[in-house]
C-alpha cells in the first residue's frame, strides 16, 4: 500500500498546474450541486410553512359547495358537535383604506374574524404590535402597511357606500410573501367586516378544530347529512388540494432539476479525470516495466482518482452551501421560512462524486493493468477507435430522440409525462454527451483548414490535435454545452410562451372584482363614466367533471371552471376566438339551454369539441350539457387565476367552460355577479380609467389587462436573470474542463512542439495552434448547446399542448444566442491562455527533453 500511496501523490504533486485545475473543476461541480440542492430544500421549506399558514390548524371546513356564502347560525350548530373543540367563522371582503396621516390609500383583501378563536386555529405572529382584540381595530400585512406607509397607531379610513369608518392599526402581519397573486391582507373583526359589507349574518367558512384522537372523517361522514342548503364539510387535505398538488409538482420538477445537475457534473468529473489517460497508460507502461505488478498500477490509478475527487468534494460542499446561503440571503424576504441545507444532498453528493471520480479513474487502471509494458509505451501512437466513434453516434441520437419518438405515438398524456420527467430528459442530456464525440470530429474535418488559414498554421497540425484526443476533446466541448443550452432554453422557452401565447391573448380592458355579489346599482354608476362602452357581469366558479382530469394525474383538480354570464354581452366584449362553431349557432343553442362552450384546452386535451357531451356535476346531480363551440378564451382565464376569482387559489383550474346565467341559477342556484368586464374607449388612458372606477366603486379590486401584463412579463424576467446566473456557473465549470484539456494537451505533445521549435517553428506559432484547437472544440459546444437548448425548448412546448391544451410557435433568440456563443468562445479562449503562456516560453530544449 504504501509504494502505490506514493505512486498516487508524485503523479499528482508532478503536475501542480493540472491538478489544481482538475480539483477546481470537481470543486466547481460540485459546489454547483449542493447549491443548487440547498437552495430548492429552502425554496420547498419555504412552500411547507406557506402551506400551514394558509390552511391553518383545524382539521374540518364547512363551507358553500359553490363558494358561495353560509349562514353564520351554521357556527353555533358546528360547537354542539361531540369532538369539536373550536368552530372559527371567517368573512371575506374587500376594502378600500385610507392613512389619514399620509393619505395614501391601499385595497385590502380584508378577513372578519373572531380574535378569541382566530388564533387558536391559525396563529397569528406579528412584526410589529400585536393582533386586535374588538371593533374598530385592524392589523395589516407587510404588503398593506408599506403601500400606505402605516405605523402602529395610525388611523385608517374605510371608504365604503355610505358613512366613512375609521379604523385604528394596532399591528403588522409576519406574512410570507407568494409574489404577483398575492393581495394585501387585513384582519378585524367579524361583526365589523360583515356591517361595512352589508350582510350581516353570513361567513365565508368555519374552520373546524377538533379534539385530540378525533377521527375527522368520521365527524364528516356523521354530520354531512345533517346540513342544509349548499353547505358541505372538507377535510383540510381536501381543502388545500390544489396547493398539495403544486407542491408536489414543484418537488417533482426539483427533483429533476437534481438529477440533471448530477448528470452534468458527473460528466464533467469524468472528463476531468480522463484528460490524460494515454499519458498515464505510457507512465503506468514504464511502471511495469520496472517491476510494478498489475494491482499496483491499478490501485495507484484509483487513489489519484479517490484523491482529487475527495479533495474537490471537501472543498465544494462548503463552498457550495456558502453561495446557496448568498442567493437566500440576498432573496431573504421571499423566503421567510429561513435557510435550509440539504444536508442529504450532501451525502449523496459525496457518493454521486465519488462514483463518477471512481469511475474515470477505474478505465485508466483497468486498461493499464491488461496491457503489456510494450503496448503501453505505444499507446501514444494507438489511433481512436473508430467503433467506438460510431456507438457513441448511433446511442448519442436513439437517446437524443426518445422523447420526440415518444410523442409521434398514440398513447395517454399521463405516460409522455412520466416517461420524458423520469427517462427523456435525462436521456437527452446524456445522448448530447456522446453525441459530442462525433460532432467534434465532424467539426474539425470542417473548419481544421479554414481555421488554419485564418491563424496562419499548418491546418493538418491543428486536425491532429482533435483527432488525437476525441473523447476527451468532445467530452470537453459538451462541458461547454451545458451553460449555452440552459441559457438557450431559458430565453427560447421564455420569449415563444410570452410572445407566442400570453402577449397574444385578448384580456378586456377592465375588471372588477368583489367577494360579495356586485349591485346592479354599482353597475349603473359604472356605466355613468362617458369613456364606458360595455359592461359585463360574470360569476366563475369550480364545477366538477366526470371523468375529465386536466394536467398531470394526481397532481392536477378534477374541475374546471363555469364562466356564468350574459352571453350575448360576453361574446362581443371577450374577444373570443371561435376555433370551432360560429357565433350565431353556438348563441342560439345556448339561449335554449344546456349548451356552453368550451375552452380550445378541451379540444387539445381530451378531444372534446364541437357536438360532444360534457357531463357536470349539479345541485341536481349529474347533468348533460351539449358543447356548441369551442372558443379561445385564455384573457379569461389568465384573469381569473391571477385575481384569485371564485376562490380559484387554493383549487386552480386549467382550461373553462363558458355558460348561461340561466343555467348558473337552474342547475347550481348561483344568481350573483362577482366579476365585471368593462370595455373602455380606445382614446382613454385605461390608468384614468381604473383610478376613476376604484374612486366610484370603493372596496372593490379593479385593475386593468395592462397590470396583469406588466406583472407577468416582470416575474417573467426575474426567473430567466436567475437562469442566466446558473447558466454563468455552468460556463465556470466548462472553462475549468478546457483549461484541463489544454494543459494535457500540451503535456503530451511536448516533444512534439519541441521538433517543431527545432525545425524553425516560431513560439507564437505553438500558441496560435493551442488557440486554434480550444476554438474548434469551443465552436463544437457552442453548436451542440443551442441545438440542445432548442430541443428542450421544444420537449416543453409538446407537454405544454399535451396536458395543459397550450399552443405556441417557438421564436429564436438569436441575440441570446449570439451573447451565449462569445460568452462560451472567450471563456474557452481564457481558460487555454496559461497553457499559450506555458508553452510560449518553454525552451525547446525543455521540450524536447520532456520526453
Amino acid at each position: 500500500m504504501r509504494s502505490t500511496w506514493h505512486l498516487a501523490t508524485n503523479n499528482l504533486a508532478g503536475r501542480p498546474l493540472r491538478t489544481s485545475l482538475l480539483v477546481g473543476a470537481i470543486v466547481a461541480a460540485v459546489t454547483l450541486m449542493v447549491a443548487v440542492a440547498s437552495m430548492l430544500d429552502t425554496v420547498d421549506r419555504t412552500h411547507e410553512r406557506t402551506l400551514g399558514s394558509m390552511f391553518g390548524l383545524g382539521q374540518l371546513r364547512l363551507v358553500h359547495r359553490y363558494h358561495q356564502r353560509i349562514d353564520h347560525k351554521l357556527v353555533e350548530q358546528v360547537k354542539q358537535w361531540p369532538g369539536v373543540e373550536i368552530a372559527s367563522p371567517r368573512f371575506e371582503h374587500h376594502l378600500s383604506l385610507r392613512n389619514l396621516r399620509t393619505f395614501n390609500r391601499v385595497t385590502v383583501q380584508a378577513y372578519g374574524v373572531d380574535p378569541a378563536l382566530y388564533g387558536r386555529v391559525r396563529p397569528v405572529k406579528t412584526l410589529q404590535g400585536s393582533m386586535f382584540t374588538q371593533t374598530g381595530e385592524i392589523v395589516l400585512d407587510e404588503q398593506a402597511a408599506e403601500i400606505i406607509k402605516a405605523e402602529i397607531g395610525d388611523t385608517l379610513e374605510v371608504i365604503p357606500f355610505g358613512e366613512p369608518t375609521k379604523l385604528k392599526l394596532v399591528g403588522v402581519l409576519d406574512r410570507p410573501r407568494l409574489g404577483v397573486l398575492q393581495r394585501p391582507l387585513g384582519l378585524l373583526h367579524i361583526t365589523q367586516a360583515q356591517s361595512l359589507a352589508g350582510l350581516p349574518g353570513w361567513v365565508d367558512d368555519i374552520e373546524i378544530k377538533l379534539k385530540s384522537g378525533v377521527d375527522p372523517l368520521e365527524v364528516l361522514n356523521q354530520h354531512e347529512s345533517e346540513l342544509t342548503g349548499m353547505a358541505t364539510l372538507q377535510t383540510t387535505a381536501a381543502a388545500s388540494a390544489g396547493m398539495s398538488r403544486g407542491l408536489e409538482a414543484a418537488r417533482l420538477m426539483f427533483a429533476l432539476i437534481s438529477a440533471l445537475v448530477y448528470i452534468a457534473a458527473g460528466f464533467i468529473i469524468a472528463a476531468s479525470l480522463t484528460t490524460a489517460v494515454a499519458e498515464r497508460l505510457r507512465e503506468l507502461a514504464i511502471l511495469r516495466s520496472v517491476g510494478a505488478t498489475r494491482l499496483q498500477v491499478a490501485i495507484a490509478q484509483i487513489t489519484s482518482g479517490a484523491m482529487l475527487t475527495a479533495g474537490g468534494t471537501i472543498i465544494g460542499i462548503p463552498l457550495g452551501l456558502a453561495v446557496a446561503y448568498s442567493v437566500y440571503n440576498y432573496h431573504r424576504d421571499r423566503l421567510p421560512a429561513g435557510f435550509d441545507p440539504a444536508w442529504t444532498i450532501v451525502g449523496l453528493t459525496l457518493l454521486a462524486s465519488t462514483i463518477a471520480g471512481g469511475a474515470a479513474a477505474i478505465y485508466p487502471a483497468i486498461l493499464a493493468a491488461r496491457v503489456s509494458p510494450v503496448e503501453g509505451l505505444a499507446a501514444r501512437a494507438k489511433k481512436p477507435s473508430a467503433k467506438g466513434v460510431v456507438i457513441c453516434l448511433m446511442l448519442g441520437l436513439l437517446m437524443t430522440l426518445s422523447p420526440m419518438l415518444v410523442f409521434r405515438l398514440d398513447v395517454d398524456n399521463q405516460i409522455i409525462f412520466w416517461f420524458t420527467a423520469l427517462v427523456g430528459v435525462p436521456a437527452v442530456l446524456v445522448g448530447f454527451f456522446l453525441l459530442s464525440v462525433p460532432l467534434v470530429l465532424l467539426v474539425n474535418v470542417v473548419l481544421h483548414r479554414p481555421m488554419g488559414w485564418l491563424l496562419r498554421v499548418p491546418g493538418p497540425l491543428l486536425a491532429q490535435g482533435v483527432t488525437a484526443t476525441p473523447y476527451r476533446s468532445g467530452f470537453t466541448a459538451g462541458a461547454l454545452m451545458i451553460s449555452l443550452a440552459l441559457l438557450v432554453n431559458i430565453w427560447m422557452g421564455g420569449r415563444s410562451f410570452m410572445a407566442g401565447w400570453f402577449d397574444q391573448i385578448r384580456i378586456p380592458d377592465v375588471f372588477i372584482h368583489s367577494p360579495t355579489p356586485i349591485s346592479a346599482q354599482q353597475l349603473r354608476q359604472v356605466k355613468t363614466l362617458s369613456y364606458v362602452m360595455d359592461t359585463c357581469s360574470v360569476t366563475a366558479f369550480n364545477v366538477p367533471t366526470a371523468g375529465l382530469t386536466f394536467g398531470v394525474k394526481y397532481l392536477a383538480p378534477k374541475q374546471t371552471l363555469f364562466v356564468a354570464c350574459d352571453i350575448h354581452s360576453f361574446v362581443s366584449m371577450a374577444n373570443l376566438l371561435w376555433v370551432q362553431g360560429t357565433p350565431e349557432e353556438a348563441l342560439k343553442q345556448m339561449d335554449e339551454g344546456k349548451a356552453v362552450l368550451v375552452s380550445q384546452e378541451f379540444l387539445a386535451v381530451h378531444r372534446v369539441g364541437l357536438g360532444h357531451e360534457l357531463t357536470l356535476q349539479t345541485q341536481q346531480g349529474p347533468q348533460v350539457f351539449r358543447v356548441a363551440g369551442v372558443v379561445a378564451s385564455p384573457g379569461i382565464d389568465v384573469a381569473t387565476q391571477f385575481y384569485g376569482i371564485g376562490k380559484n387559489y387554493a383549487s386552480a383550474s386549467i382550461g373553462s367552460i363558458i355558460g348561461t346565467n340561466a343555467d348558473a341559477i337552474e342547475y347550481w342556484g348561483i344568481d350573483s355577479a362577482n366579476l365585471v368586464l368593462v370595455s373602455i374607449d380606445p382614446k382613454v388612458n385605461d390608468r384614468k380609467a381604473v383610478l376613476a372606477i376604484r374612486k366610484m366603486m370603493p372596496g372593490l379590486l379593479v385593475s386593468s389587462a395592462r397590470r396583469i401584463r406588466e406583472q407577468v412579463h416582470e416575474a417573467a424576467d426575474k426567473l430567466m436573470s436567475i437562469a442566466t446566473a446558473v447558466a454563468a456557473m455552468a460556463l465556470v465549470i466548462g472553462s475549468l474542463g478546457v483549461g484541463n484539456l489544454i494543459l494535457a494537451g500540451i503535456h503530451a505533445r511536448r516533444f512534439e512542439f519541441g521538433v517543431l521549435r527545432a525545425i524553425g517553428g516560431r513560439k507564437f506559432m505553438l500558441g496560435r495552434l493551442i488557440i486554434g484547437q480550444t476554438l474548434i472544440i469551443a465552436l463544437t459546444g457552442c453548436v451542440l448547446g443551442v441545438v440542445m437548448g432548442m430541443q428542450a425548448t421544444s420537449i416543453g412546448r409538446h407537454l405544454y399542448q399535451s396536458l395543459l391544451g397550450v399552443t405556441y410557435d417557438l421564436l429564436i433568440p438569436w441575440d441570446m444566442i449570439g451573447v451565449g456563443t462569445a460568452a462560451v468562445i472567450v471563456a474557452a479562449i481564457g481558460a487555454a491562455i496559461p497553457a499559450v503562456i506555458q508553452i510560449v516560453r518553454a525552451h525547446p530544449r525543455t521540450l524536447l527533453s520532456s520526453d
